[in-house]
């Protein structure tokens, strides 16, 4: 049921004293028209009393749509009487007065010219209140009629100036919509002064959000003249829930909250998100992320703590520096060795040769206990891990021009033509064995010889015979009678000479000497010298010996027909010019290099090796270097010590440190020994490694009177009753606070006293 204001007295309220919807002066409206473009249109404007923020919603919210329907007044009678207003309607209570004809009951001519006020407002009581504000907005209309219309379904006003109808009214702010009131005021416009001509209003504790309300709206005449016909509901906006709009709820995903609205305007969280008490600002890590270790800011991520690390954050990080083979963590930023290993990241390998051998081409490897390992090369091999191949082929050992060919810990040469041996240090000698012929002298060329053929031979093997006769030689009728190695002349009677030349034979008494041969010739004869022999009678033998025959290393001595050098020593050759290359037979061993003297050789030798030609590997096992018992044993220009347990080093100098592995437990301190520790525990364990809780209970006297409770690492005692102390060995003083009255004597005894 709608409440309706009837028969209210006929008051017009000054301006000064009304908040709601006062009169406007003509002056005020002449103003108005300055300012706009018609005095209709100036009294349209929304007064909204709260906006909502868009940061902080306001506490309650709501929306109204109020749909004027129908106005009527019935003779356009104004029922409201002040004396100001009789001087313009001084008549009566006339729309306008000009036209008053007075013998009739109601108004003529001129209608009200009507515009409306509407207020919503806190629920009032039943009775006008002209006084209070629009608690939840207020609207006014341009003129919207005469005395009896209906409104337009969609705008009310006439002309051009118009306004919505339904009229919104929206309202955020701090006071509960639920319970309120509608008002309005009917005002007739006169060119000189507006006059109110009736206001109702109704009360609405139970607002509906759809239209079921049509109100009649009567006025002071009780429905007899004026009432307004209206349709109004109420509703939430836009992200404001509940029965009477008081919840606030917007999708919202940012650094404020990650969530939707269900249909009551509660946050429900968005995926990957949860905490809807504190508007969804927890994201939800991935599956397994670490709680104390991980964490996110972002959905099904998972983001580590400083020195934690793997897709769930349960992976430590160790120290920096911390070998990753060597060394491993179970929290962040530790650095625990693994056996074998040692140093403060780790990065010690205290058996290299084990792990990863790392000598290659089948050396032998050797710990030297300081995480560092010797490799024994085989021949032909060098390097610290023995992979260098020894390149014997550098310097290059081949002779006269030879071509080496590397292999492993040798090499070999490929000599040029004419030169042989391991070094193609030697010249290959042609003439053995000796290709000439007949006799002929071989003569050793360069990748060669030469065949110097005797007399009558010829070829370059002297394996041609020479025919003298050919050349018809005998002169005078003497006939030629060839053989090997000359001929002979026949002469006839008279003639003499080997070619009958002559006419006395002048070398009947062989004047030529030295093997050389006489021939007769005119007037005379002629000696025909051996090879090395000159002279008349060839009888001086010729000095083959020039001062250049044989170079400054070398004495020349003559022979017929030739010389020959003695040389000095440490040089050889036909002149005494080829210095002997000592180093050809390499005298040098083991890698050493030589140095080639004049009828000498030096060698350097390498590290480990001495000796006139680096024969002996000197022993690095004298002295002894190894200390502590170890066991040395020698290598080429190395040692390698085996040392006794408990050391480490290359001369088994260091004590290992057998506590480096924290071995003690429960709080016990580890003293270091040779191979070995010690572990001197704290109170209340034992065992080699403080591993064993001492139960001290075991000791049935160790509560004298008590019961022994045994505890992690030490115990407790529960006294009996009248003793006290760690072992219950007190006994109380029960007559210290002198219990006994009346002179009585305390005696203490076993737990209790007694009074004589």
């Amino acid at each position: 049921m709608q409440y309706l204001l009837v028969k209210q007295p006929h008051l017009r309220f000054p301006q000064q004293s009304c908040s709601f919807l006062a009169p406007t002066s003509p002056r005020e409206r002449q103003r108005q028209n300055d300012s706009h473009s018609s005095r209709s249109a100036s009294r349209f404007f929304d007064r909204q009393l709260h906006a909502r923020k868009s940061k902080a919603p306001a506490e309650s919210a709501a929306e109204w749509e109020v749909q004027l329907i129908r106005y009527y007044n019935r003779y356009s009678w104004i029922y409201y009487t002040d004396t100001s207003y009789y001087y313009y309607n001084r008549y009566g209570y006339c729309c306008d007065v000009t036209w008053y004809y007075y013998s009739s009951s109601y108004c003529r001519y001129y209608q009200c010219d009507n515009y409306f006020d509407i207020c919503i407002r806190s629920y009032g009581a039943y009775t006008v209140d002209t006084t209070s504000s629009c608690t939840f907005g207020q609207k006014q209309t341009p003129i919207a009629g005469d005395d009896s219309f209906s409104f337009s379904s969609t705008s009310i006003g006439l002309g051009s100036t118009t306004i919505d109808n339904p009229i919104i009214f929206t309202y955020t702010g701090n006071t509960s919509p639920y319970y309120y009131q509608l008002f309005y005021k009917v005002w007739d416009e006169d060119g000189t002064y507006d006059a109110l001509v009736d206001y109702s209003y109704s009360n609405f504790y139970y607002p509906t959000k759809n239209y079921n309300y049509y109100n009649y709206m009567y006025g002071r005449s009780g429905g007899t003249n004026v009432y307004l016909y209206v349709r109004h509901k109420w509703y939430c906006p836009s992200n404001y829930y509940d029965t009477y709009c008081t919840r606030y709820c917007v999708y919202t995903d940012d650094s404020t909250g990650h969530y939707t609205c269900d249909g009551n305007g509660y946050p429900i969280c968005l995926n990957g998100w949860t905490g809807t008490s504190t508007y969804c600002v927890t994201a939800i890590c991935s599956q397994g992320c670490h709680e104390d270790y991980g964490g996110c800011t972002e959905p099904y991520t998972c983001n580590c703590i400083s020195g934690w690390t793997g897709a769930n954050c349960t992976e430590c990080i160790p120290k920096d520096g911390c070998d990753p083979v060597g060394g491993y963590c179970n929290l962040a930023e530790e650095c625990f060795c693994n056996f074998g290993y040692a140093g403060d990241t780790c990065s010690i390998d205290l058996y290299p040769c084990q792990r990863n051998p790392p000598c290659s081409n089948s050396a032998t490897c050797i710990n030297n206990g300081l995480g560092d390992y010797l490799c024994q090369c085989l021949d032909g091999y060098t390097g610290k891990n023995c992979d260098t191949e020894i390149n014997e082929c550098d310097p290059n050992p081949c002779q006269n021009g030879g071509t080496c060919t590397d292999q492993l810990a040798d090499y070999e040469c490929t000599c040029v033509d004419g030169y042989t041996g391991d070094d193609c240090e030697e010249e290959v000698n042609e003439c053995v064995p000796n290709p000439c012929h007949n006799g002929g002298v071989c003569m050793d060329l360069l990748n060669g010889f030469s065949c110097v053929c005797g007399y009558s031979y010829t070829g370059e093997l002297c394996d041609d015979t020479i025919d003298f006769c050919a050349d018809d030689p005998c002169l005078n009728g003497g006939s030629c009678n060839g053989f090997v190695g000359g001929f002979t002349c026949h002469c006839p009677v008279g003639l003499f000479g080997d070619r009958c030349q002559v006419d006395h034979d002048y070398c009947a008494s062989d004047p030529c000497v030295e093997g050389s041969t006489c021939h007769d010739v005119e007037g005379g004869y002629q000696c025909q010298c051996a090879v090395g022999f000159t002279g008349q009678d060839c009888g001086t033998n010729i000095n083959d010996c020039e001062p250049t025959s044989c170079s400054a290393y070398g004495e020349c001595h003559d022979l017929v027909d030739g010389f020959t050098c003695v040389c000095d020593p440490g040089y050889t050759g036909e002149t005494c010019a080829i210095d002997i290359d000592d180093c050809a037979s390499s005298p040098c061993q083991n890698g050493a290099t030589c140095t080639d003297k004049v009828d000498d050789f030096h060698c350097l030798c390498e590290h480990g090796y001495d000796g006139l030609m680096c024969e002996r590997d000197i022993d690095e096992c004298d002295p002894m270097p190894c200390q502590h018992g170890g066991t040395c044993t020698d290598g080429v220009n190395m040692y390698t010590c085996a040392c006794e347990p408990g050391y480490y080093g290359q001369s088994c100098e260091t004590n290992v440190n057998e506590c480096n592995t924290h071995p003690c437990e429960n709080g016990g301190s580890c003293i270091d020994v040779v191979n070995g520790y010690t572990c001197r525990c704290i109170v209340g364990y034992t065992g080699n490694e403080c591993q064993d809780d001492i139960n001290e209970c075991a000791d049935s006297d160790i509560c004298v009177h008590g019961t022994c409770t045994n505890t992690e690492g030490s115990y407790t005692c529960e006294c009996d009753t009248g003793f006290e102390g760690d072992t219950c060995d007190i006994e109380i003083d029960e007559c210290e606070s002198d219990p006994c009255a009346n002179d009585g004597i305390c005696i203490v005894c076993v737990s209790h006293h007694t009074s004589t």
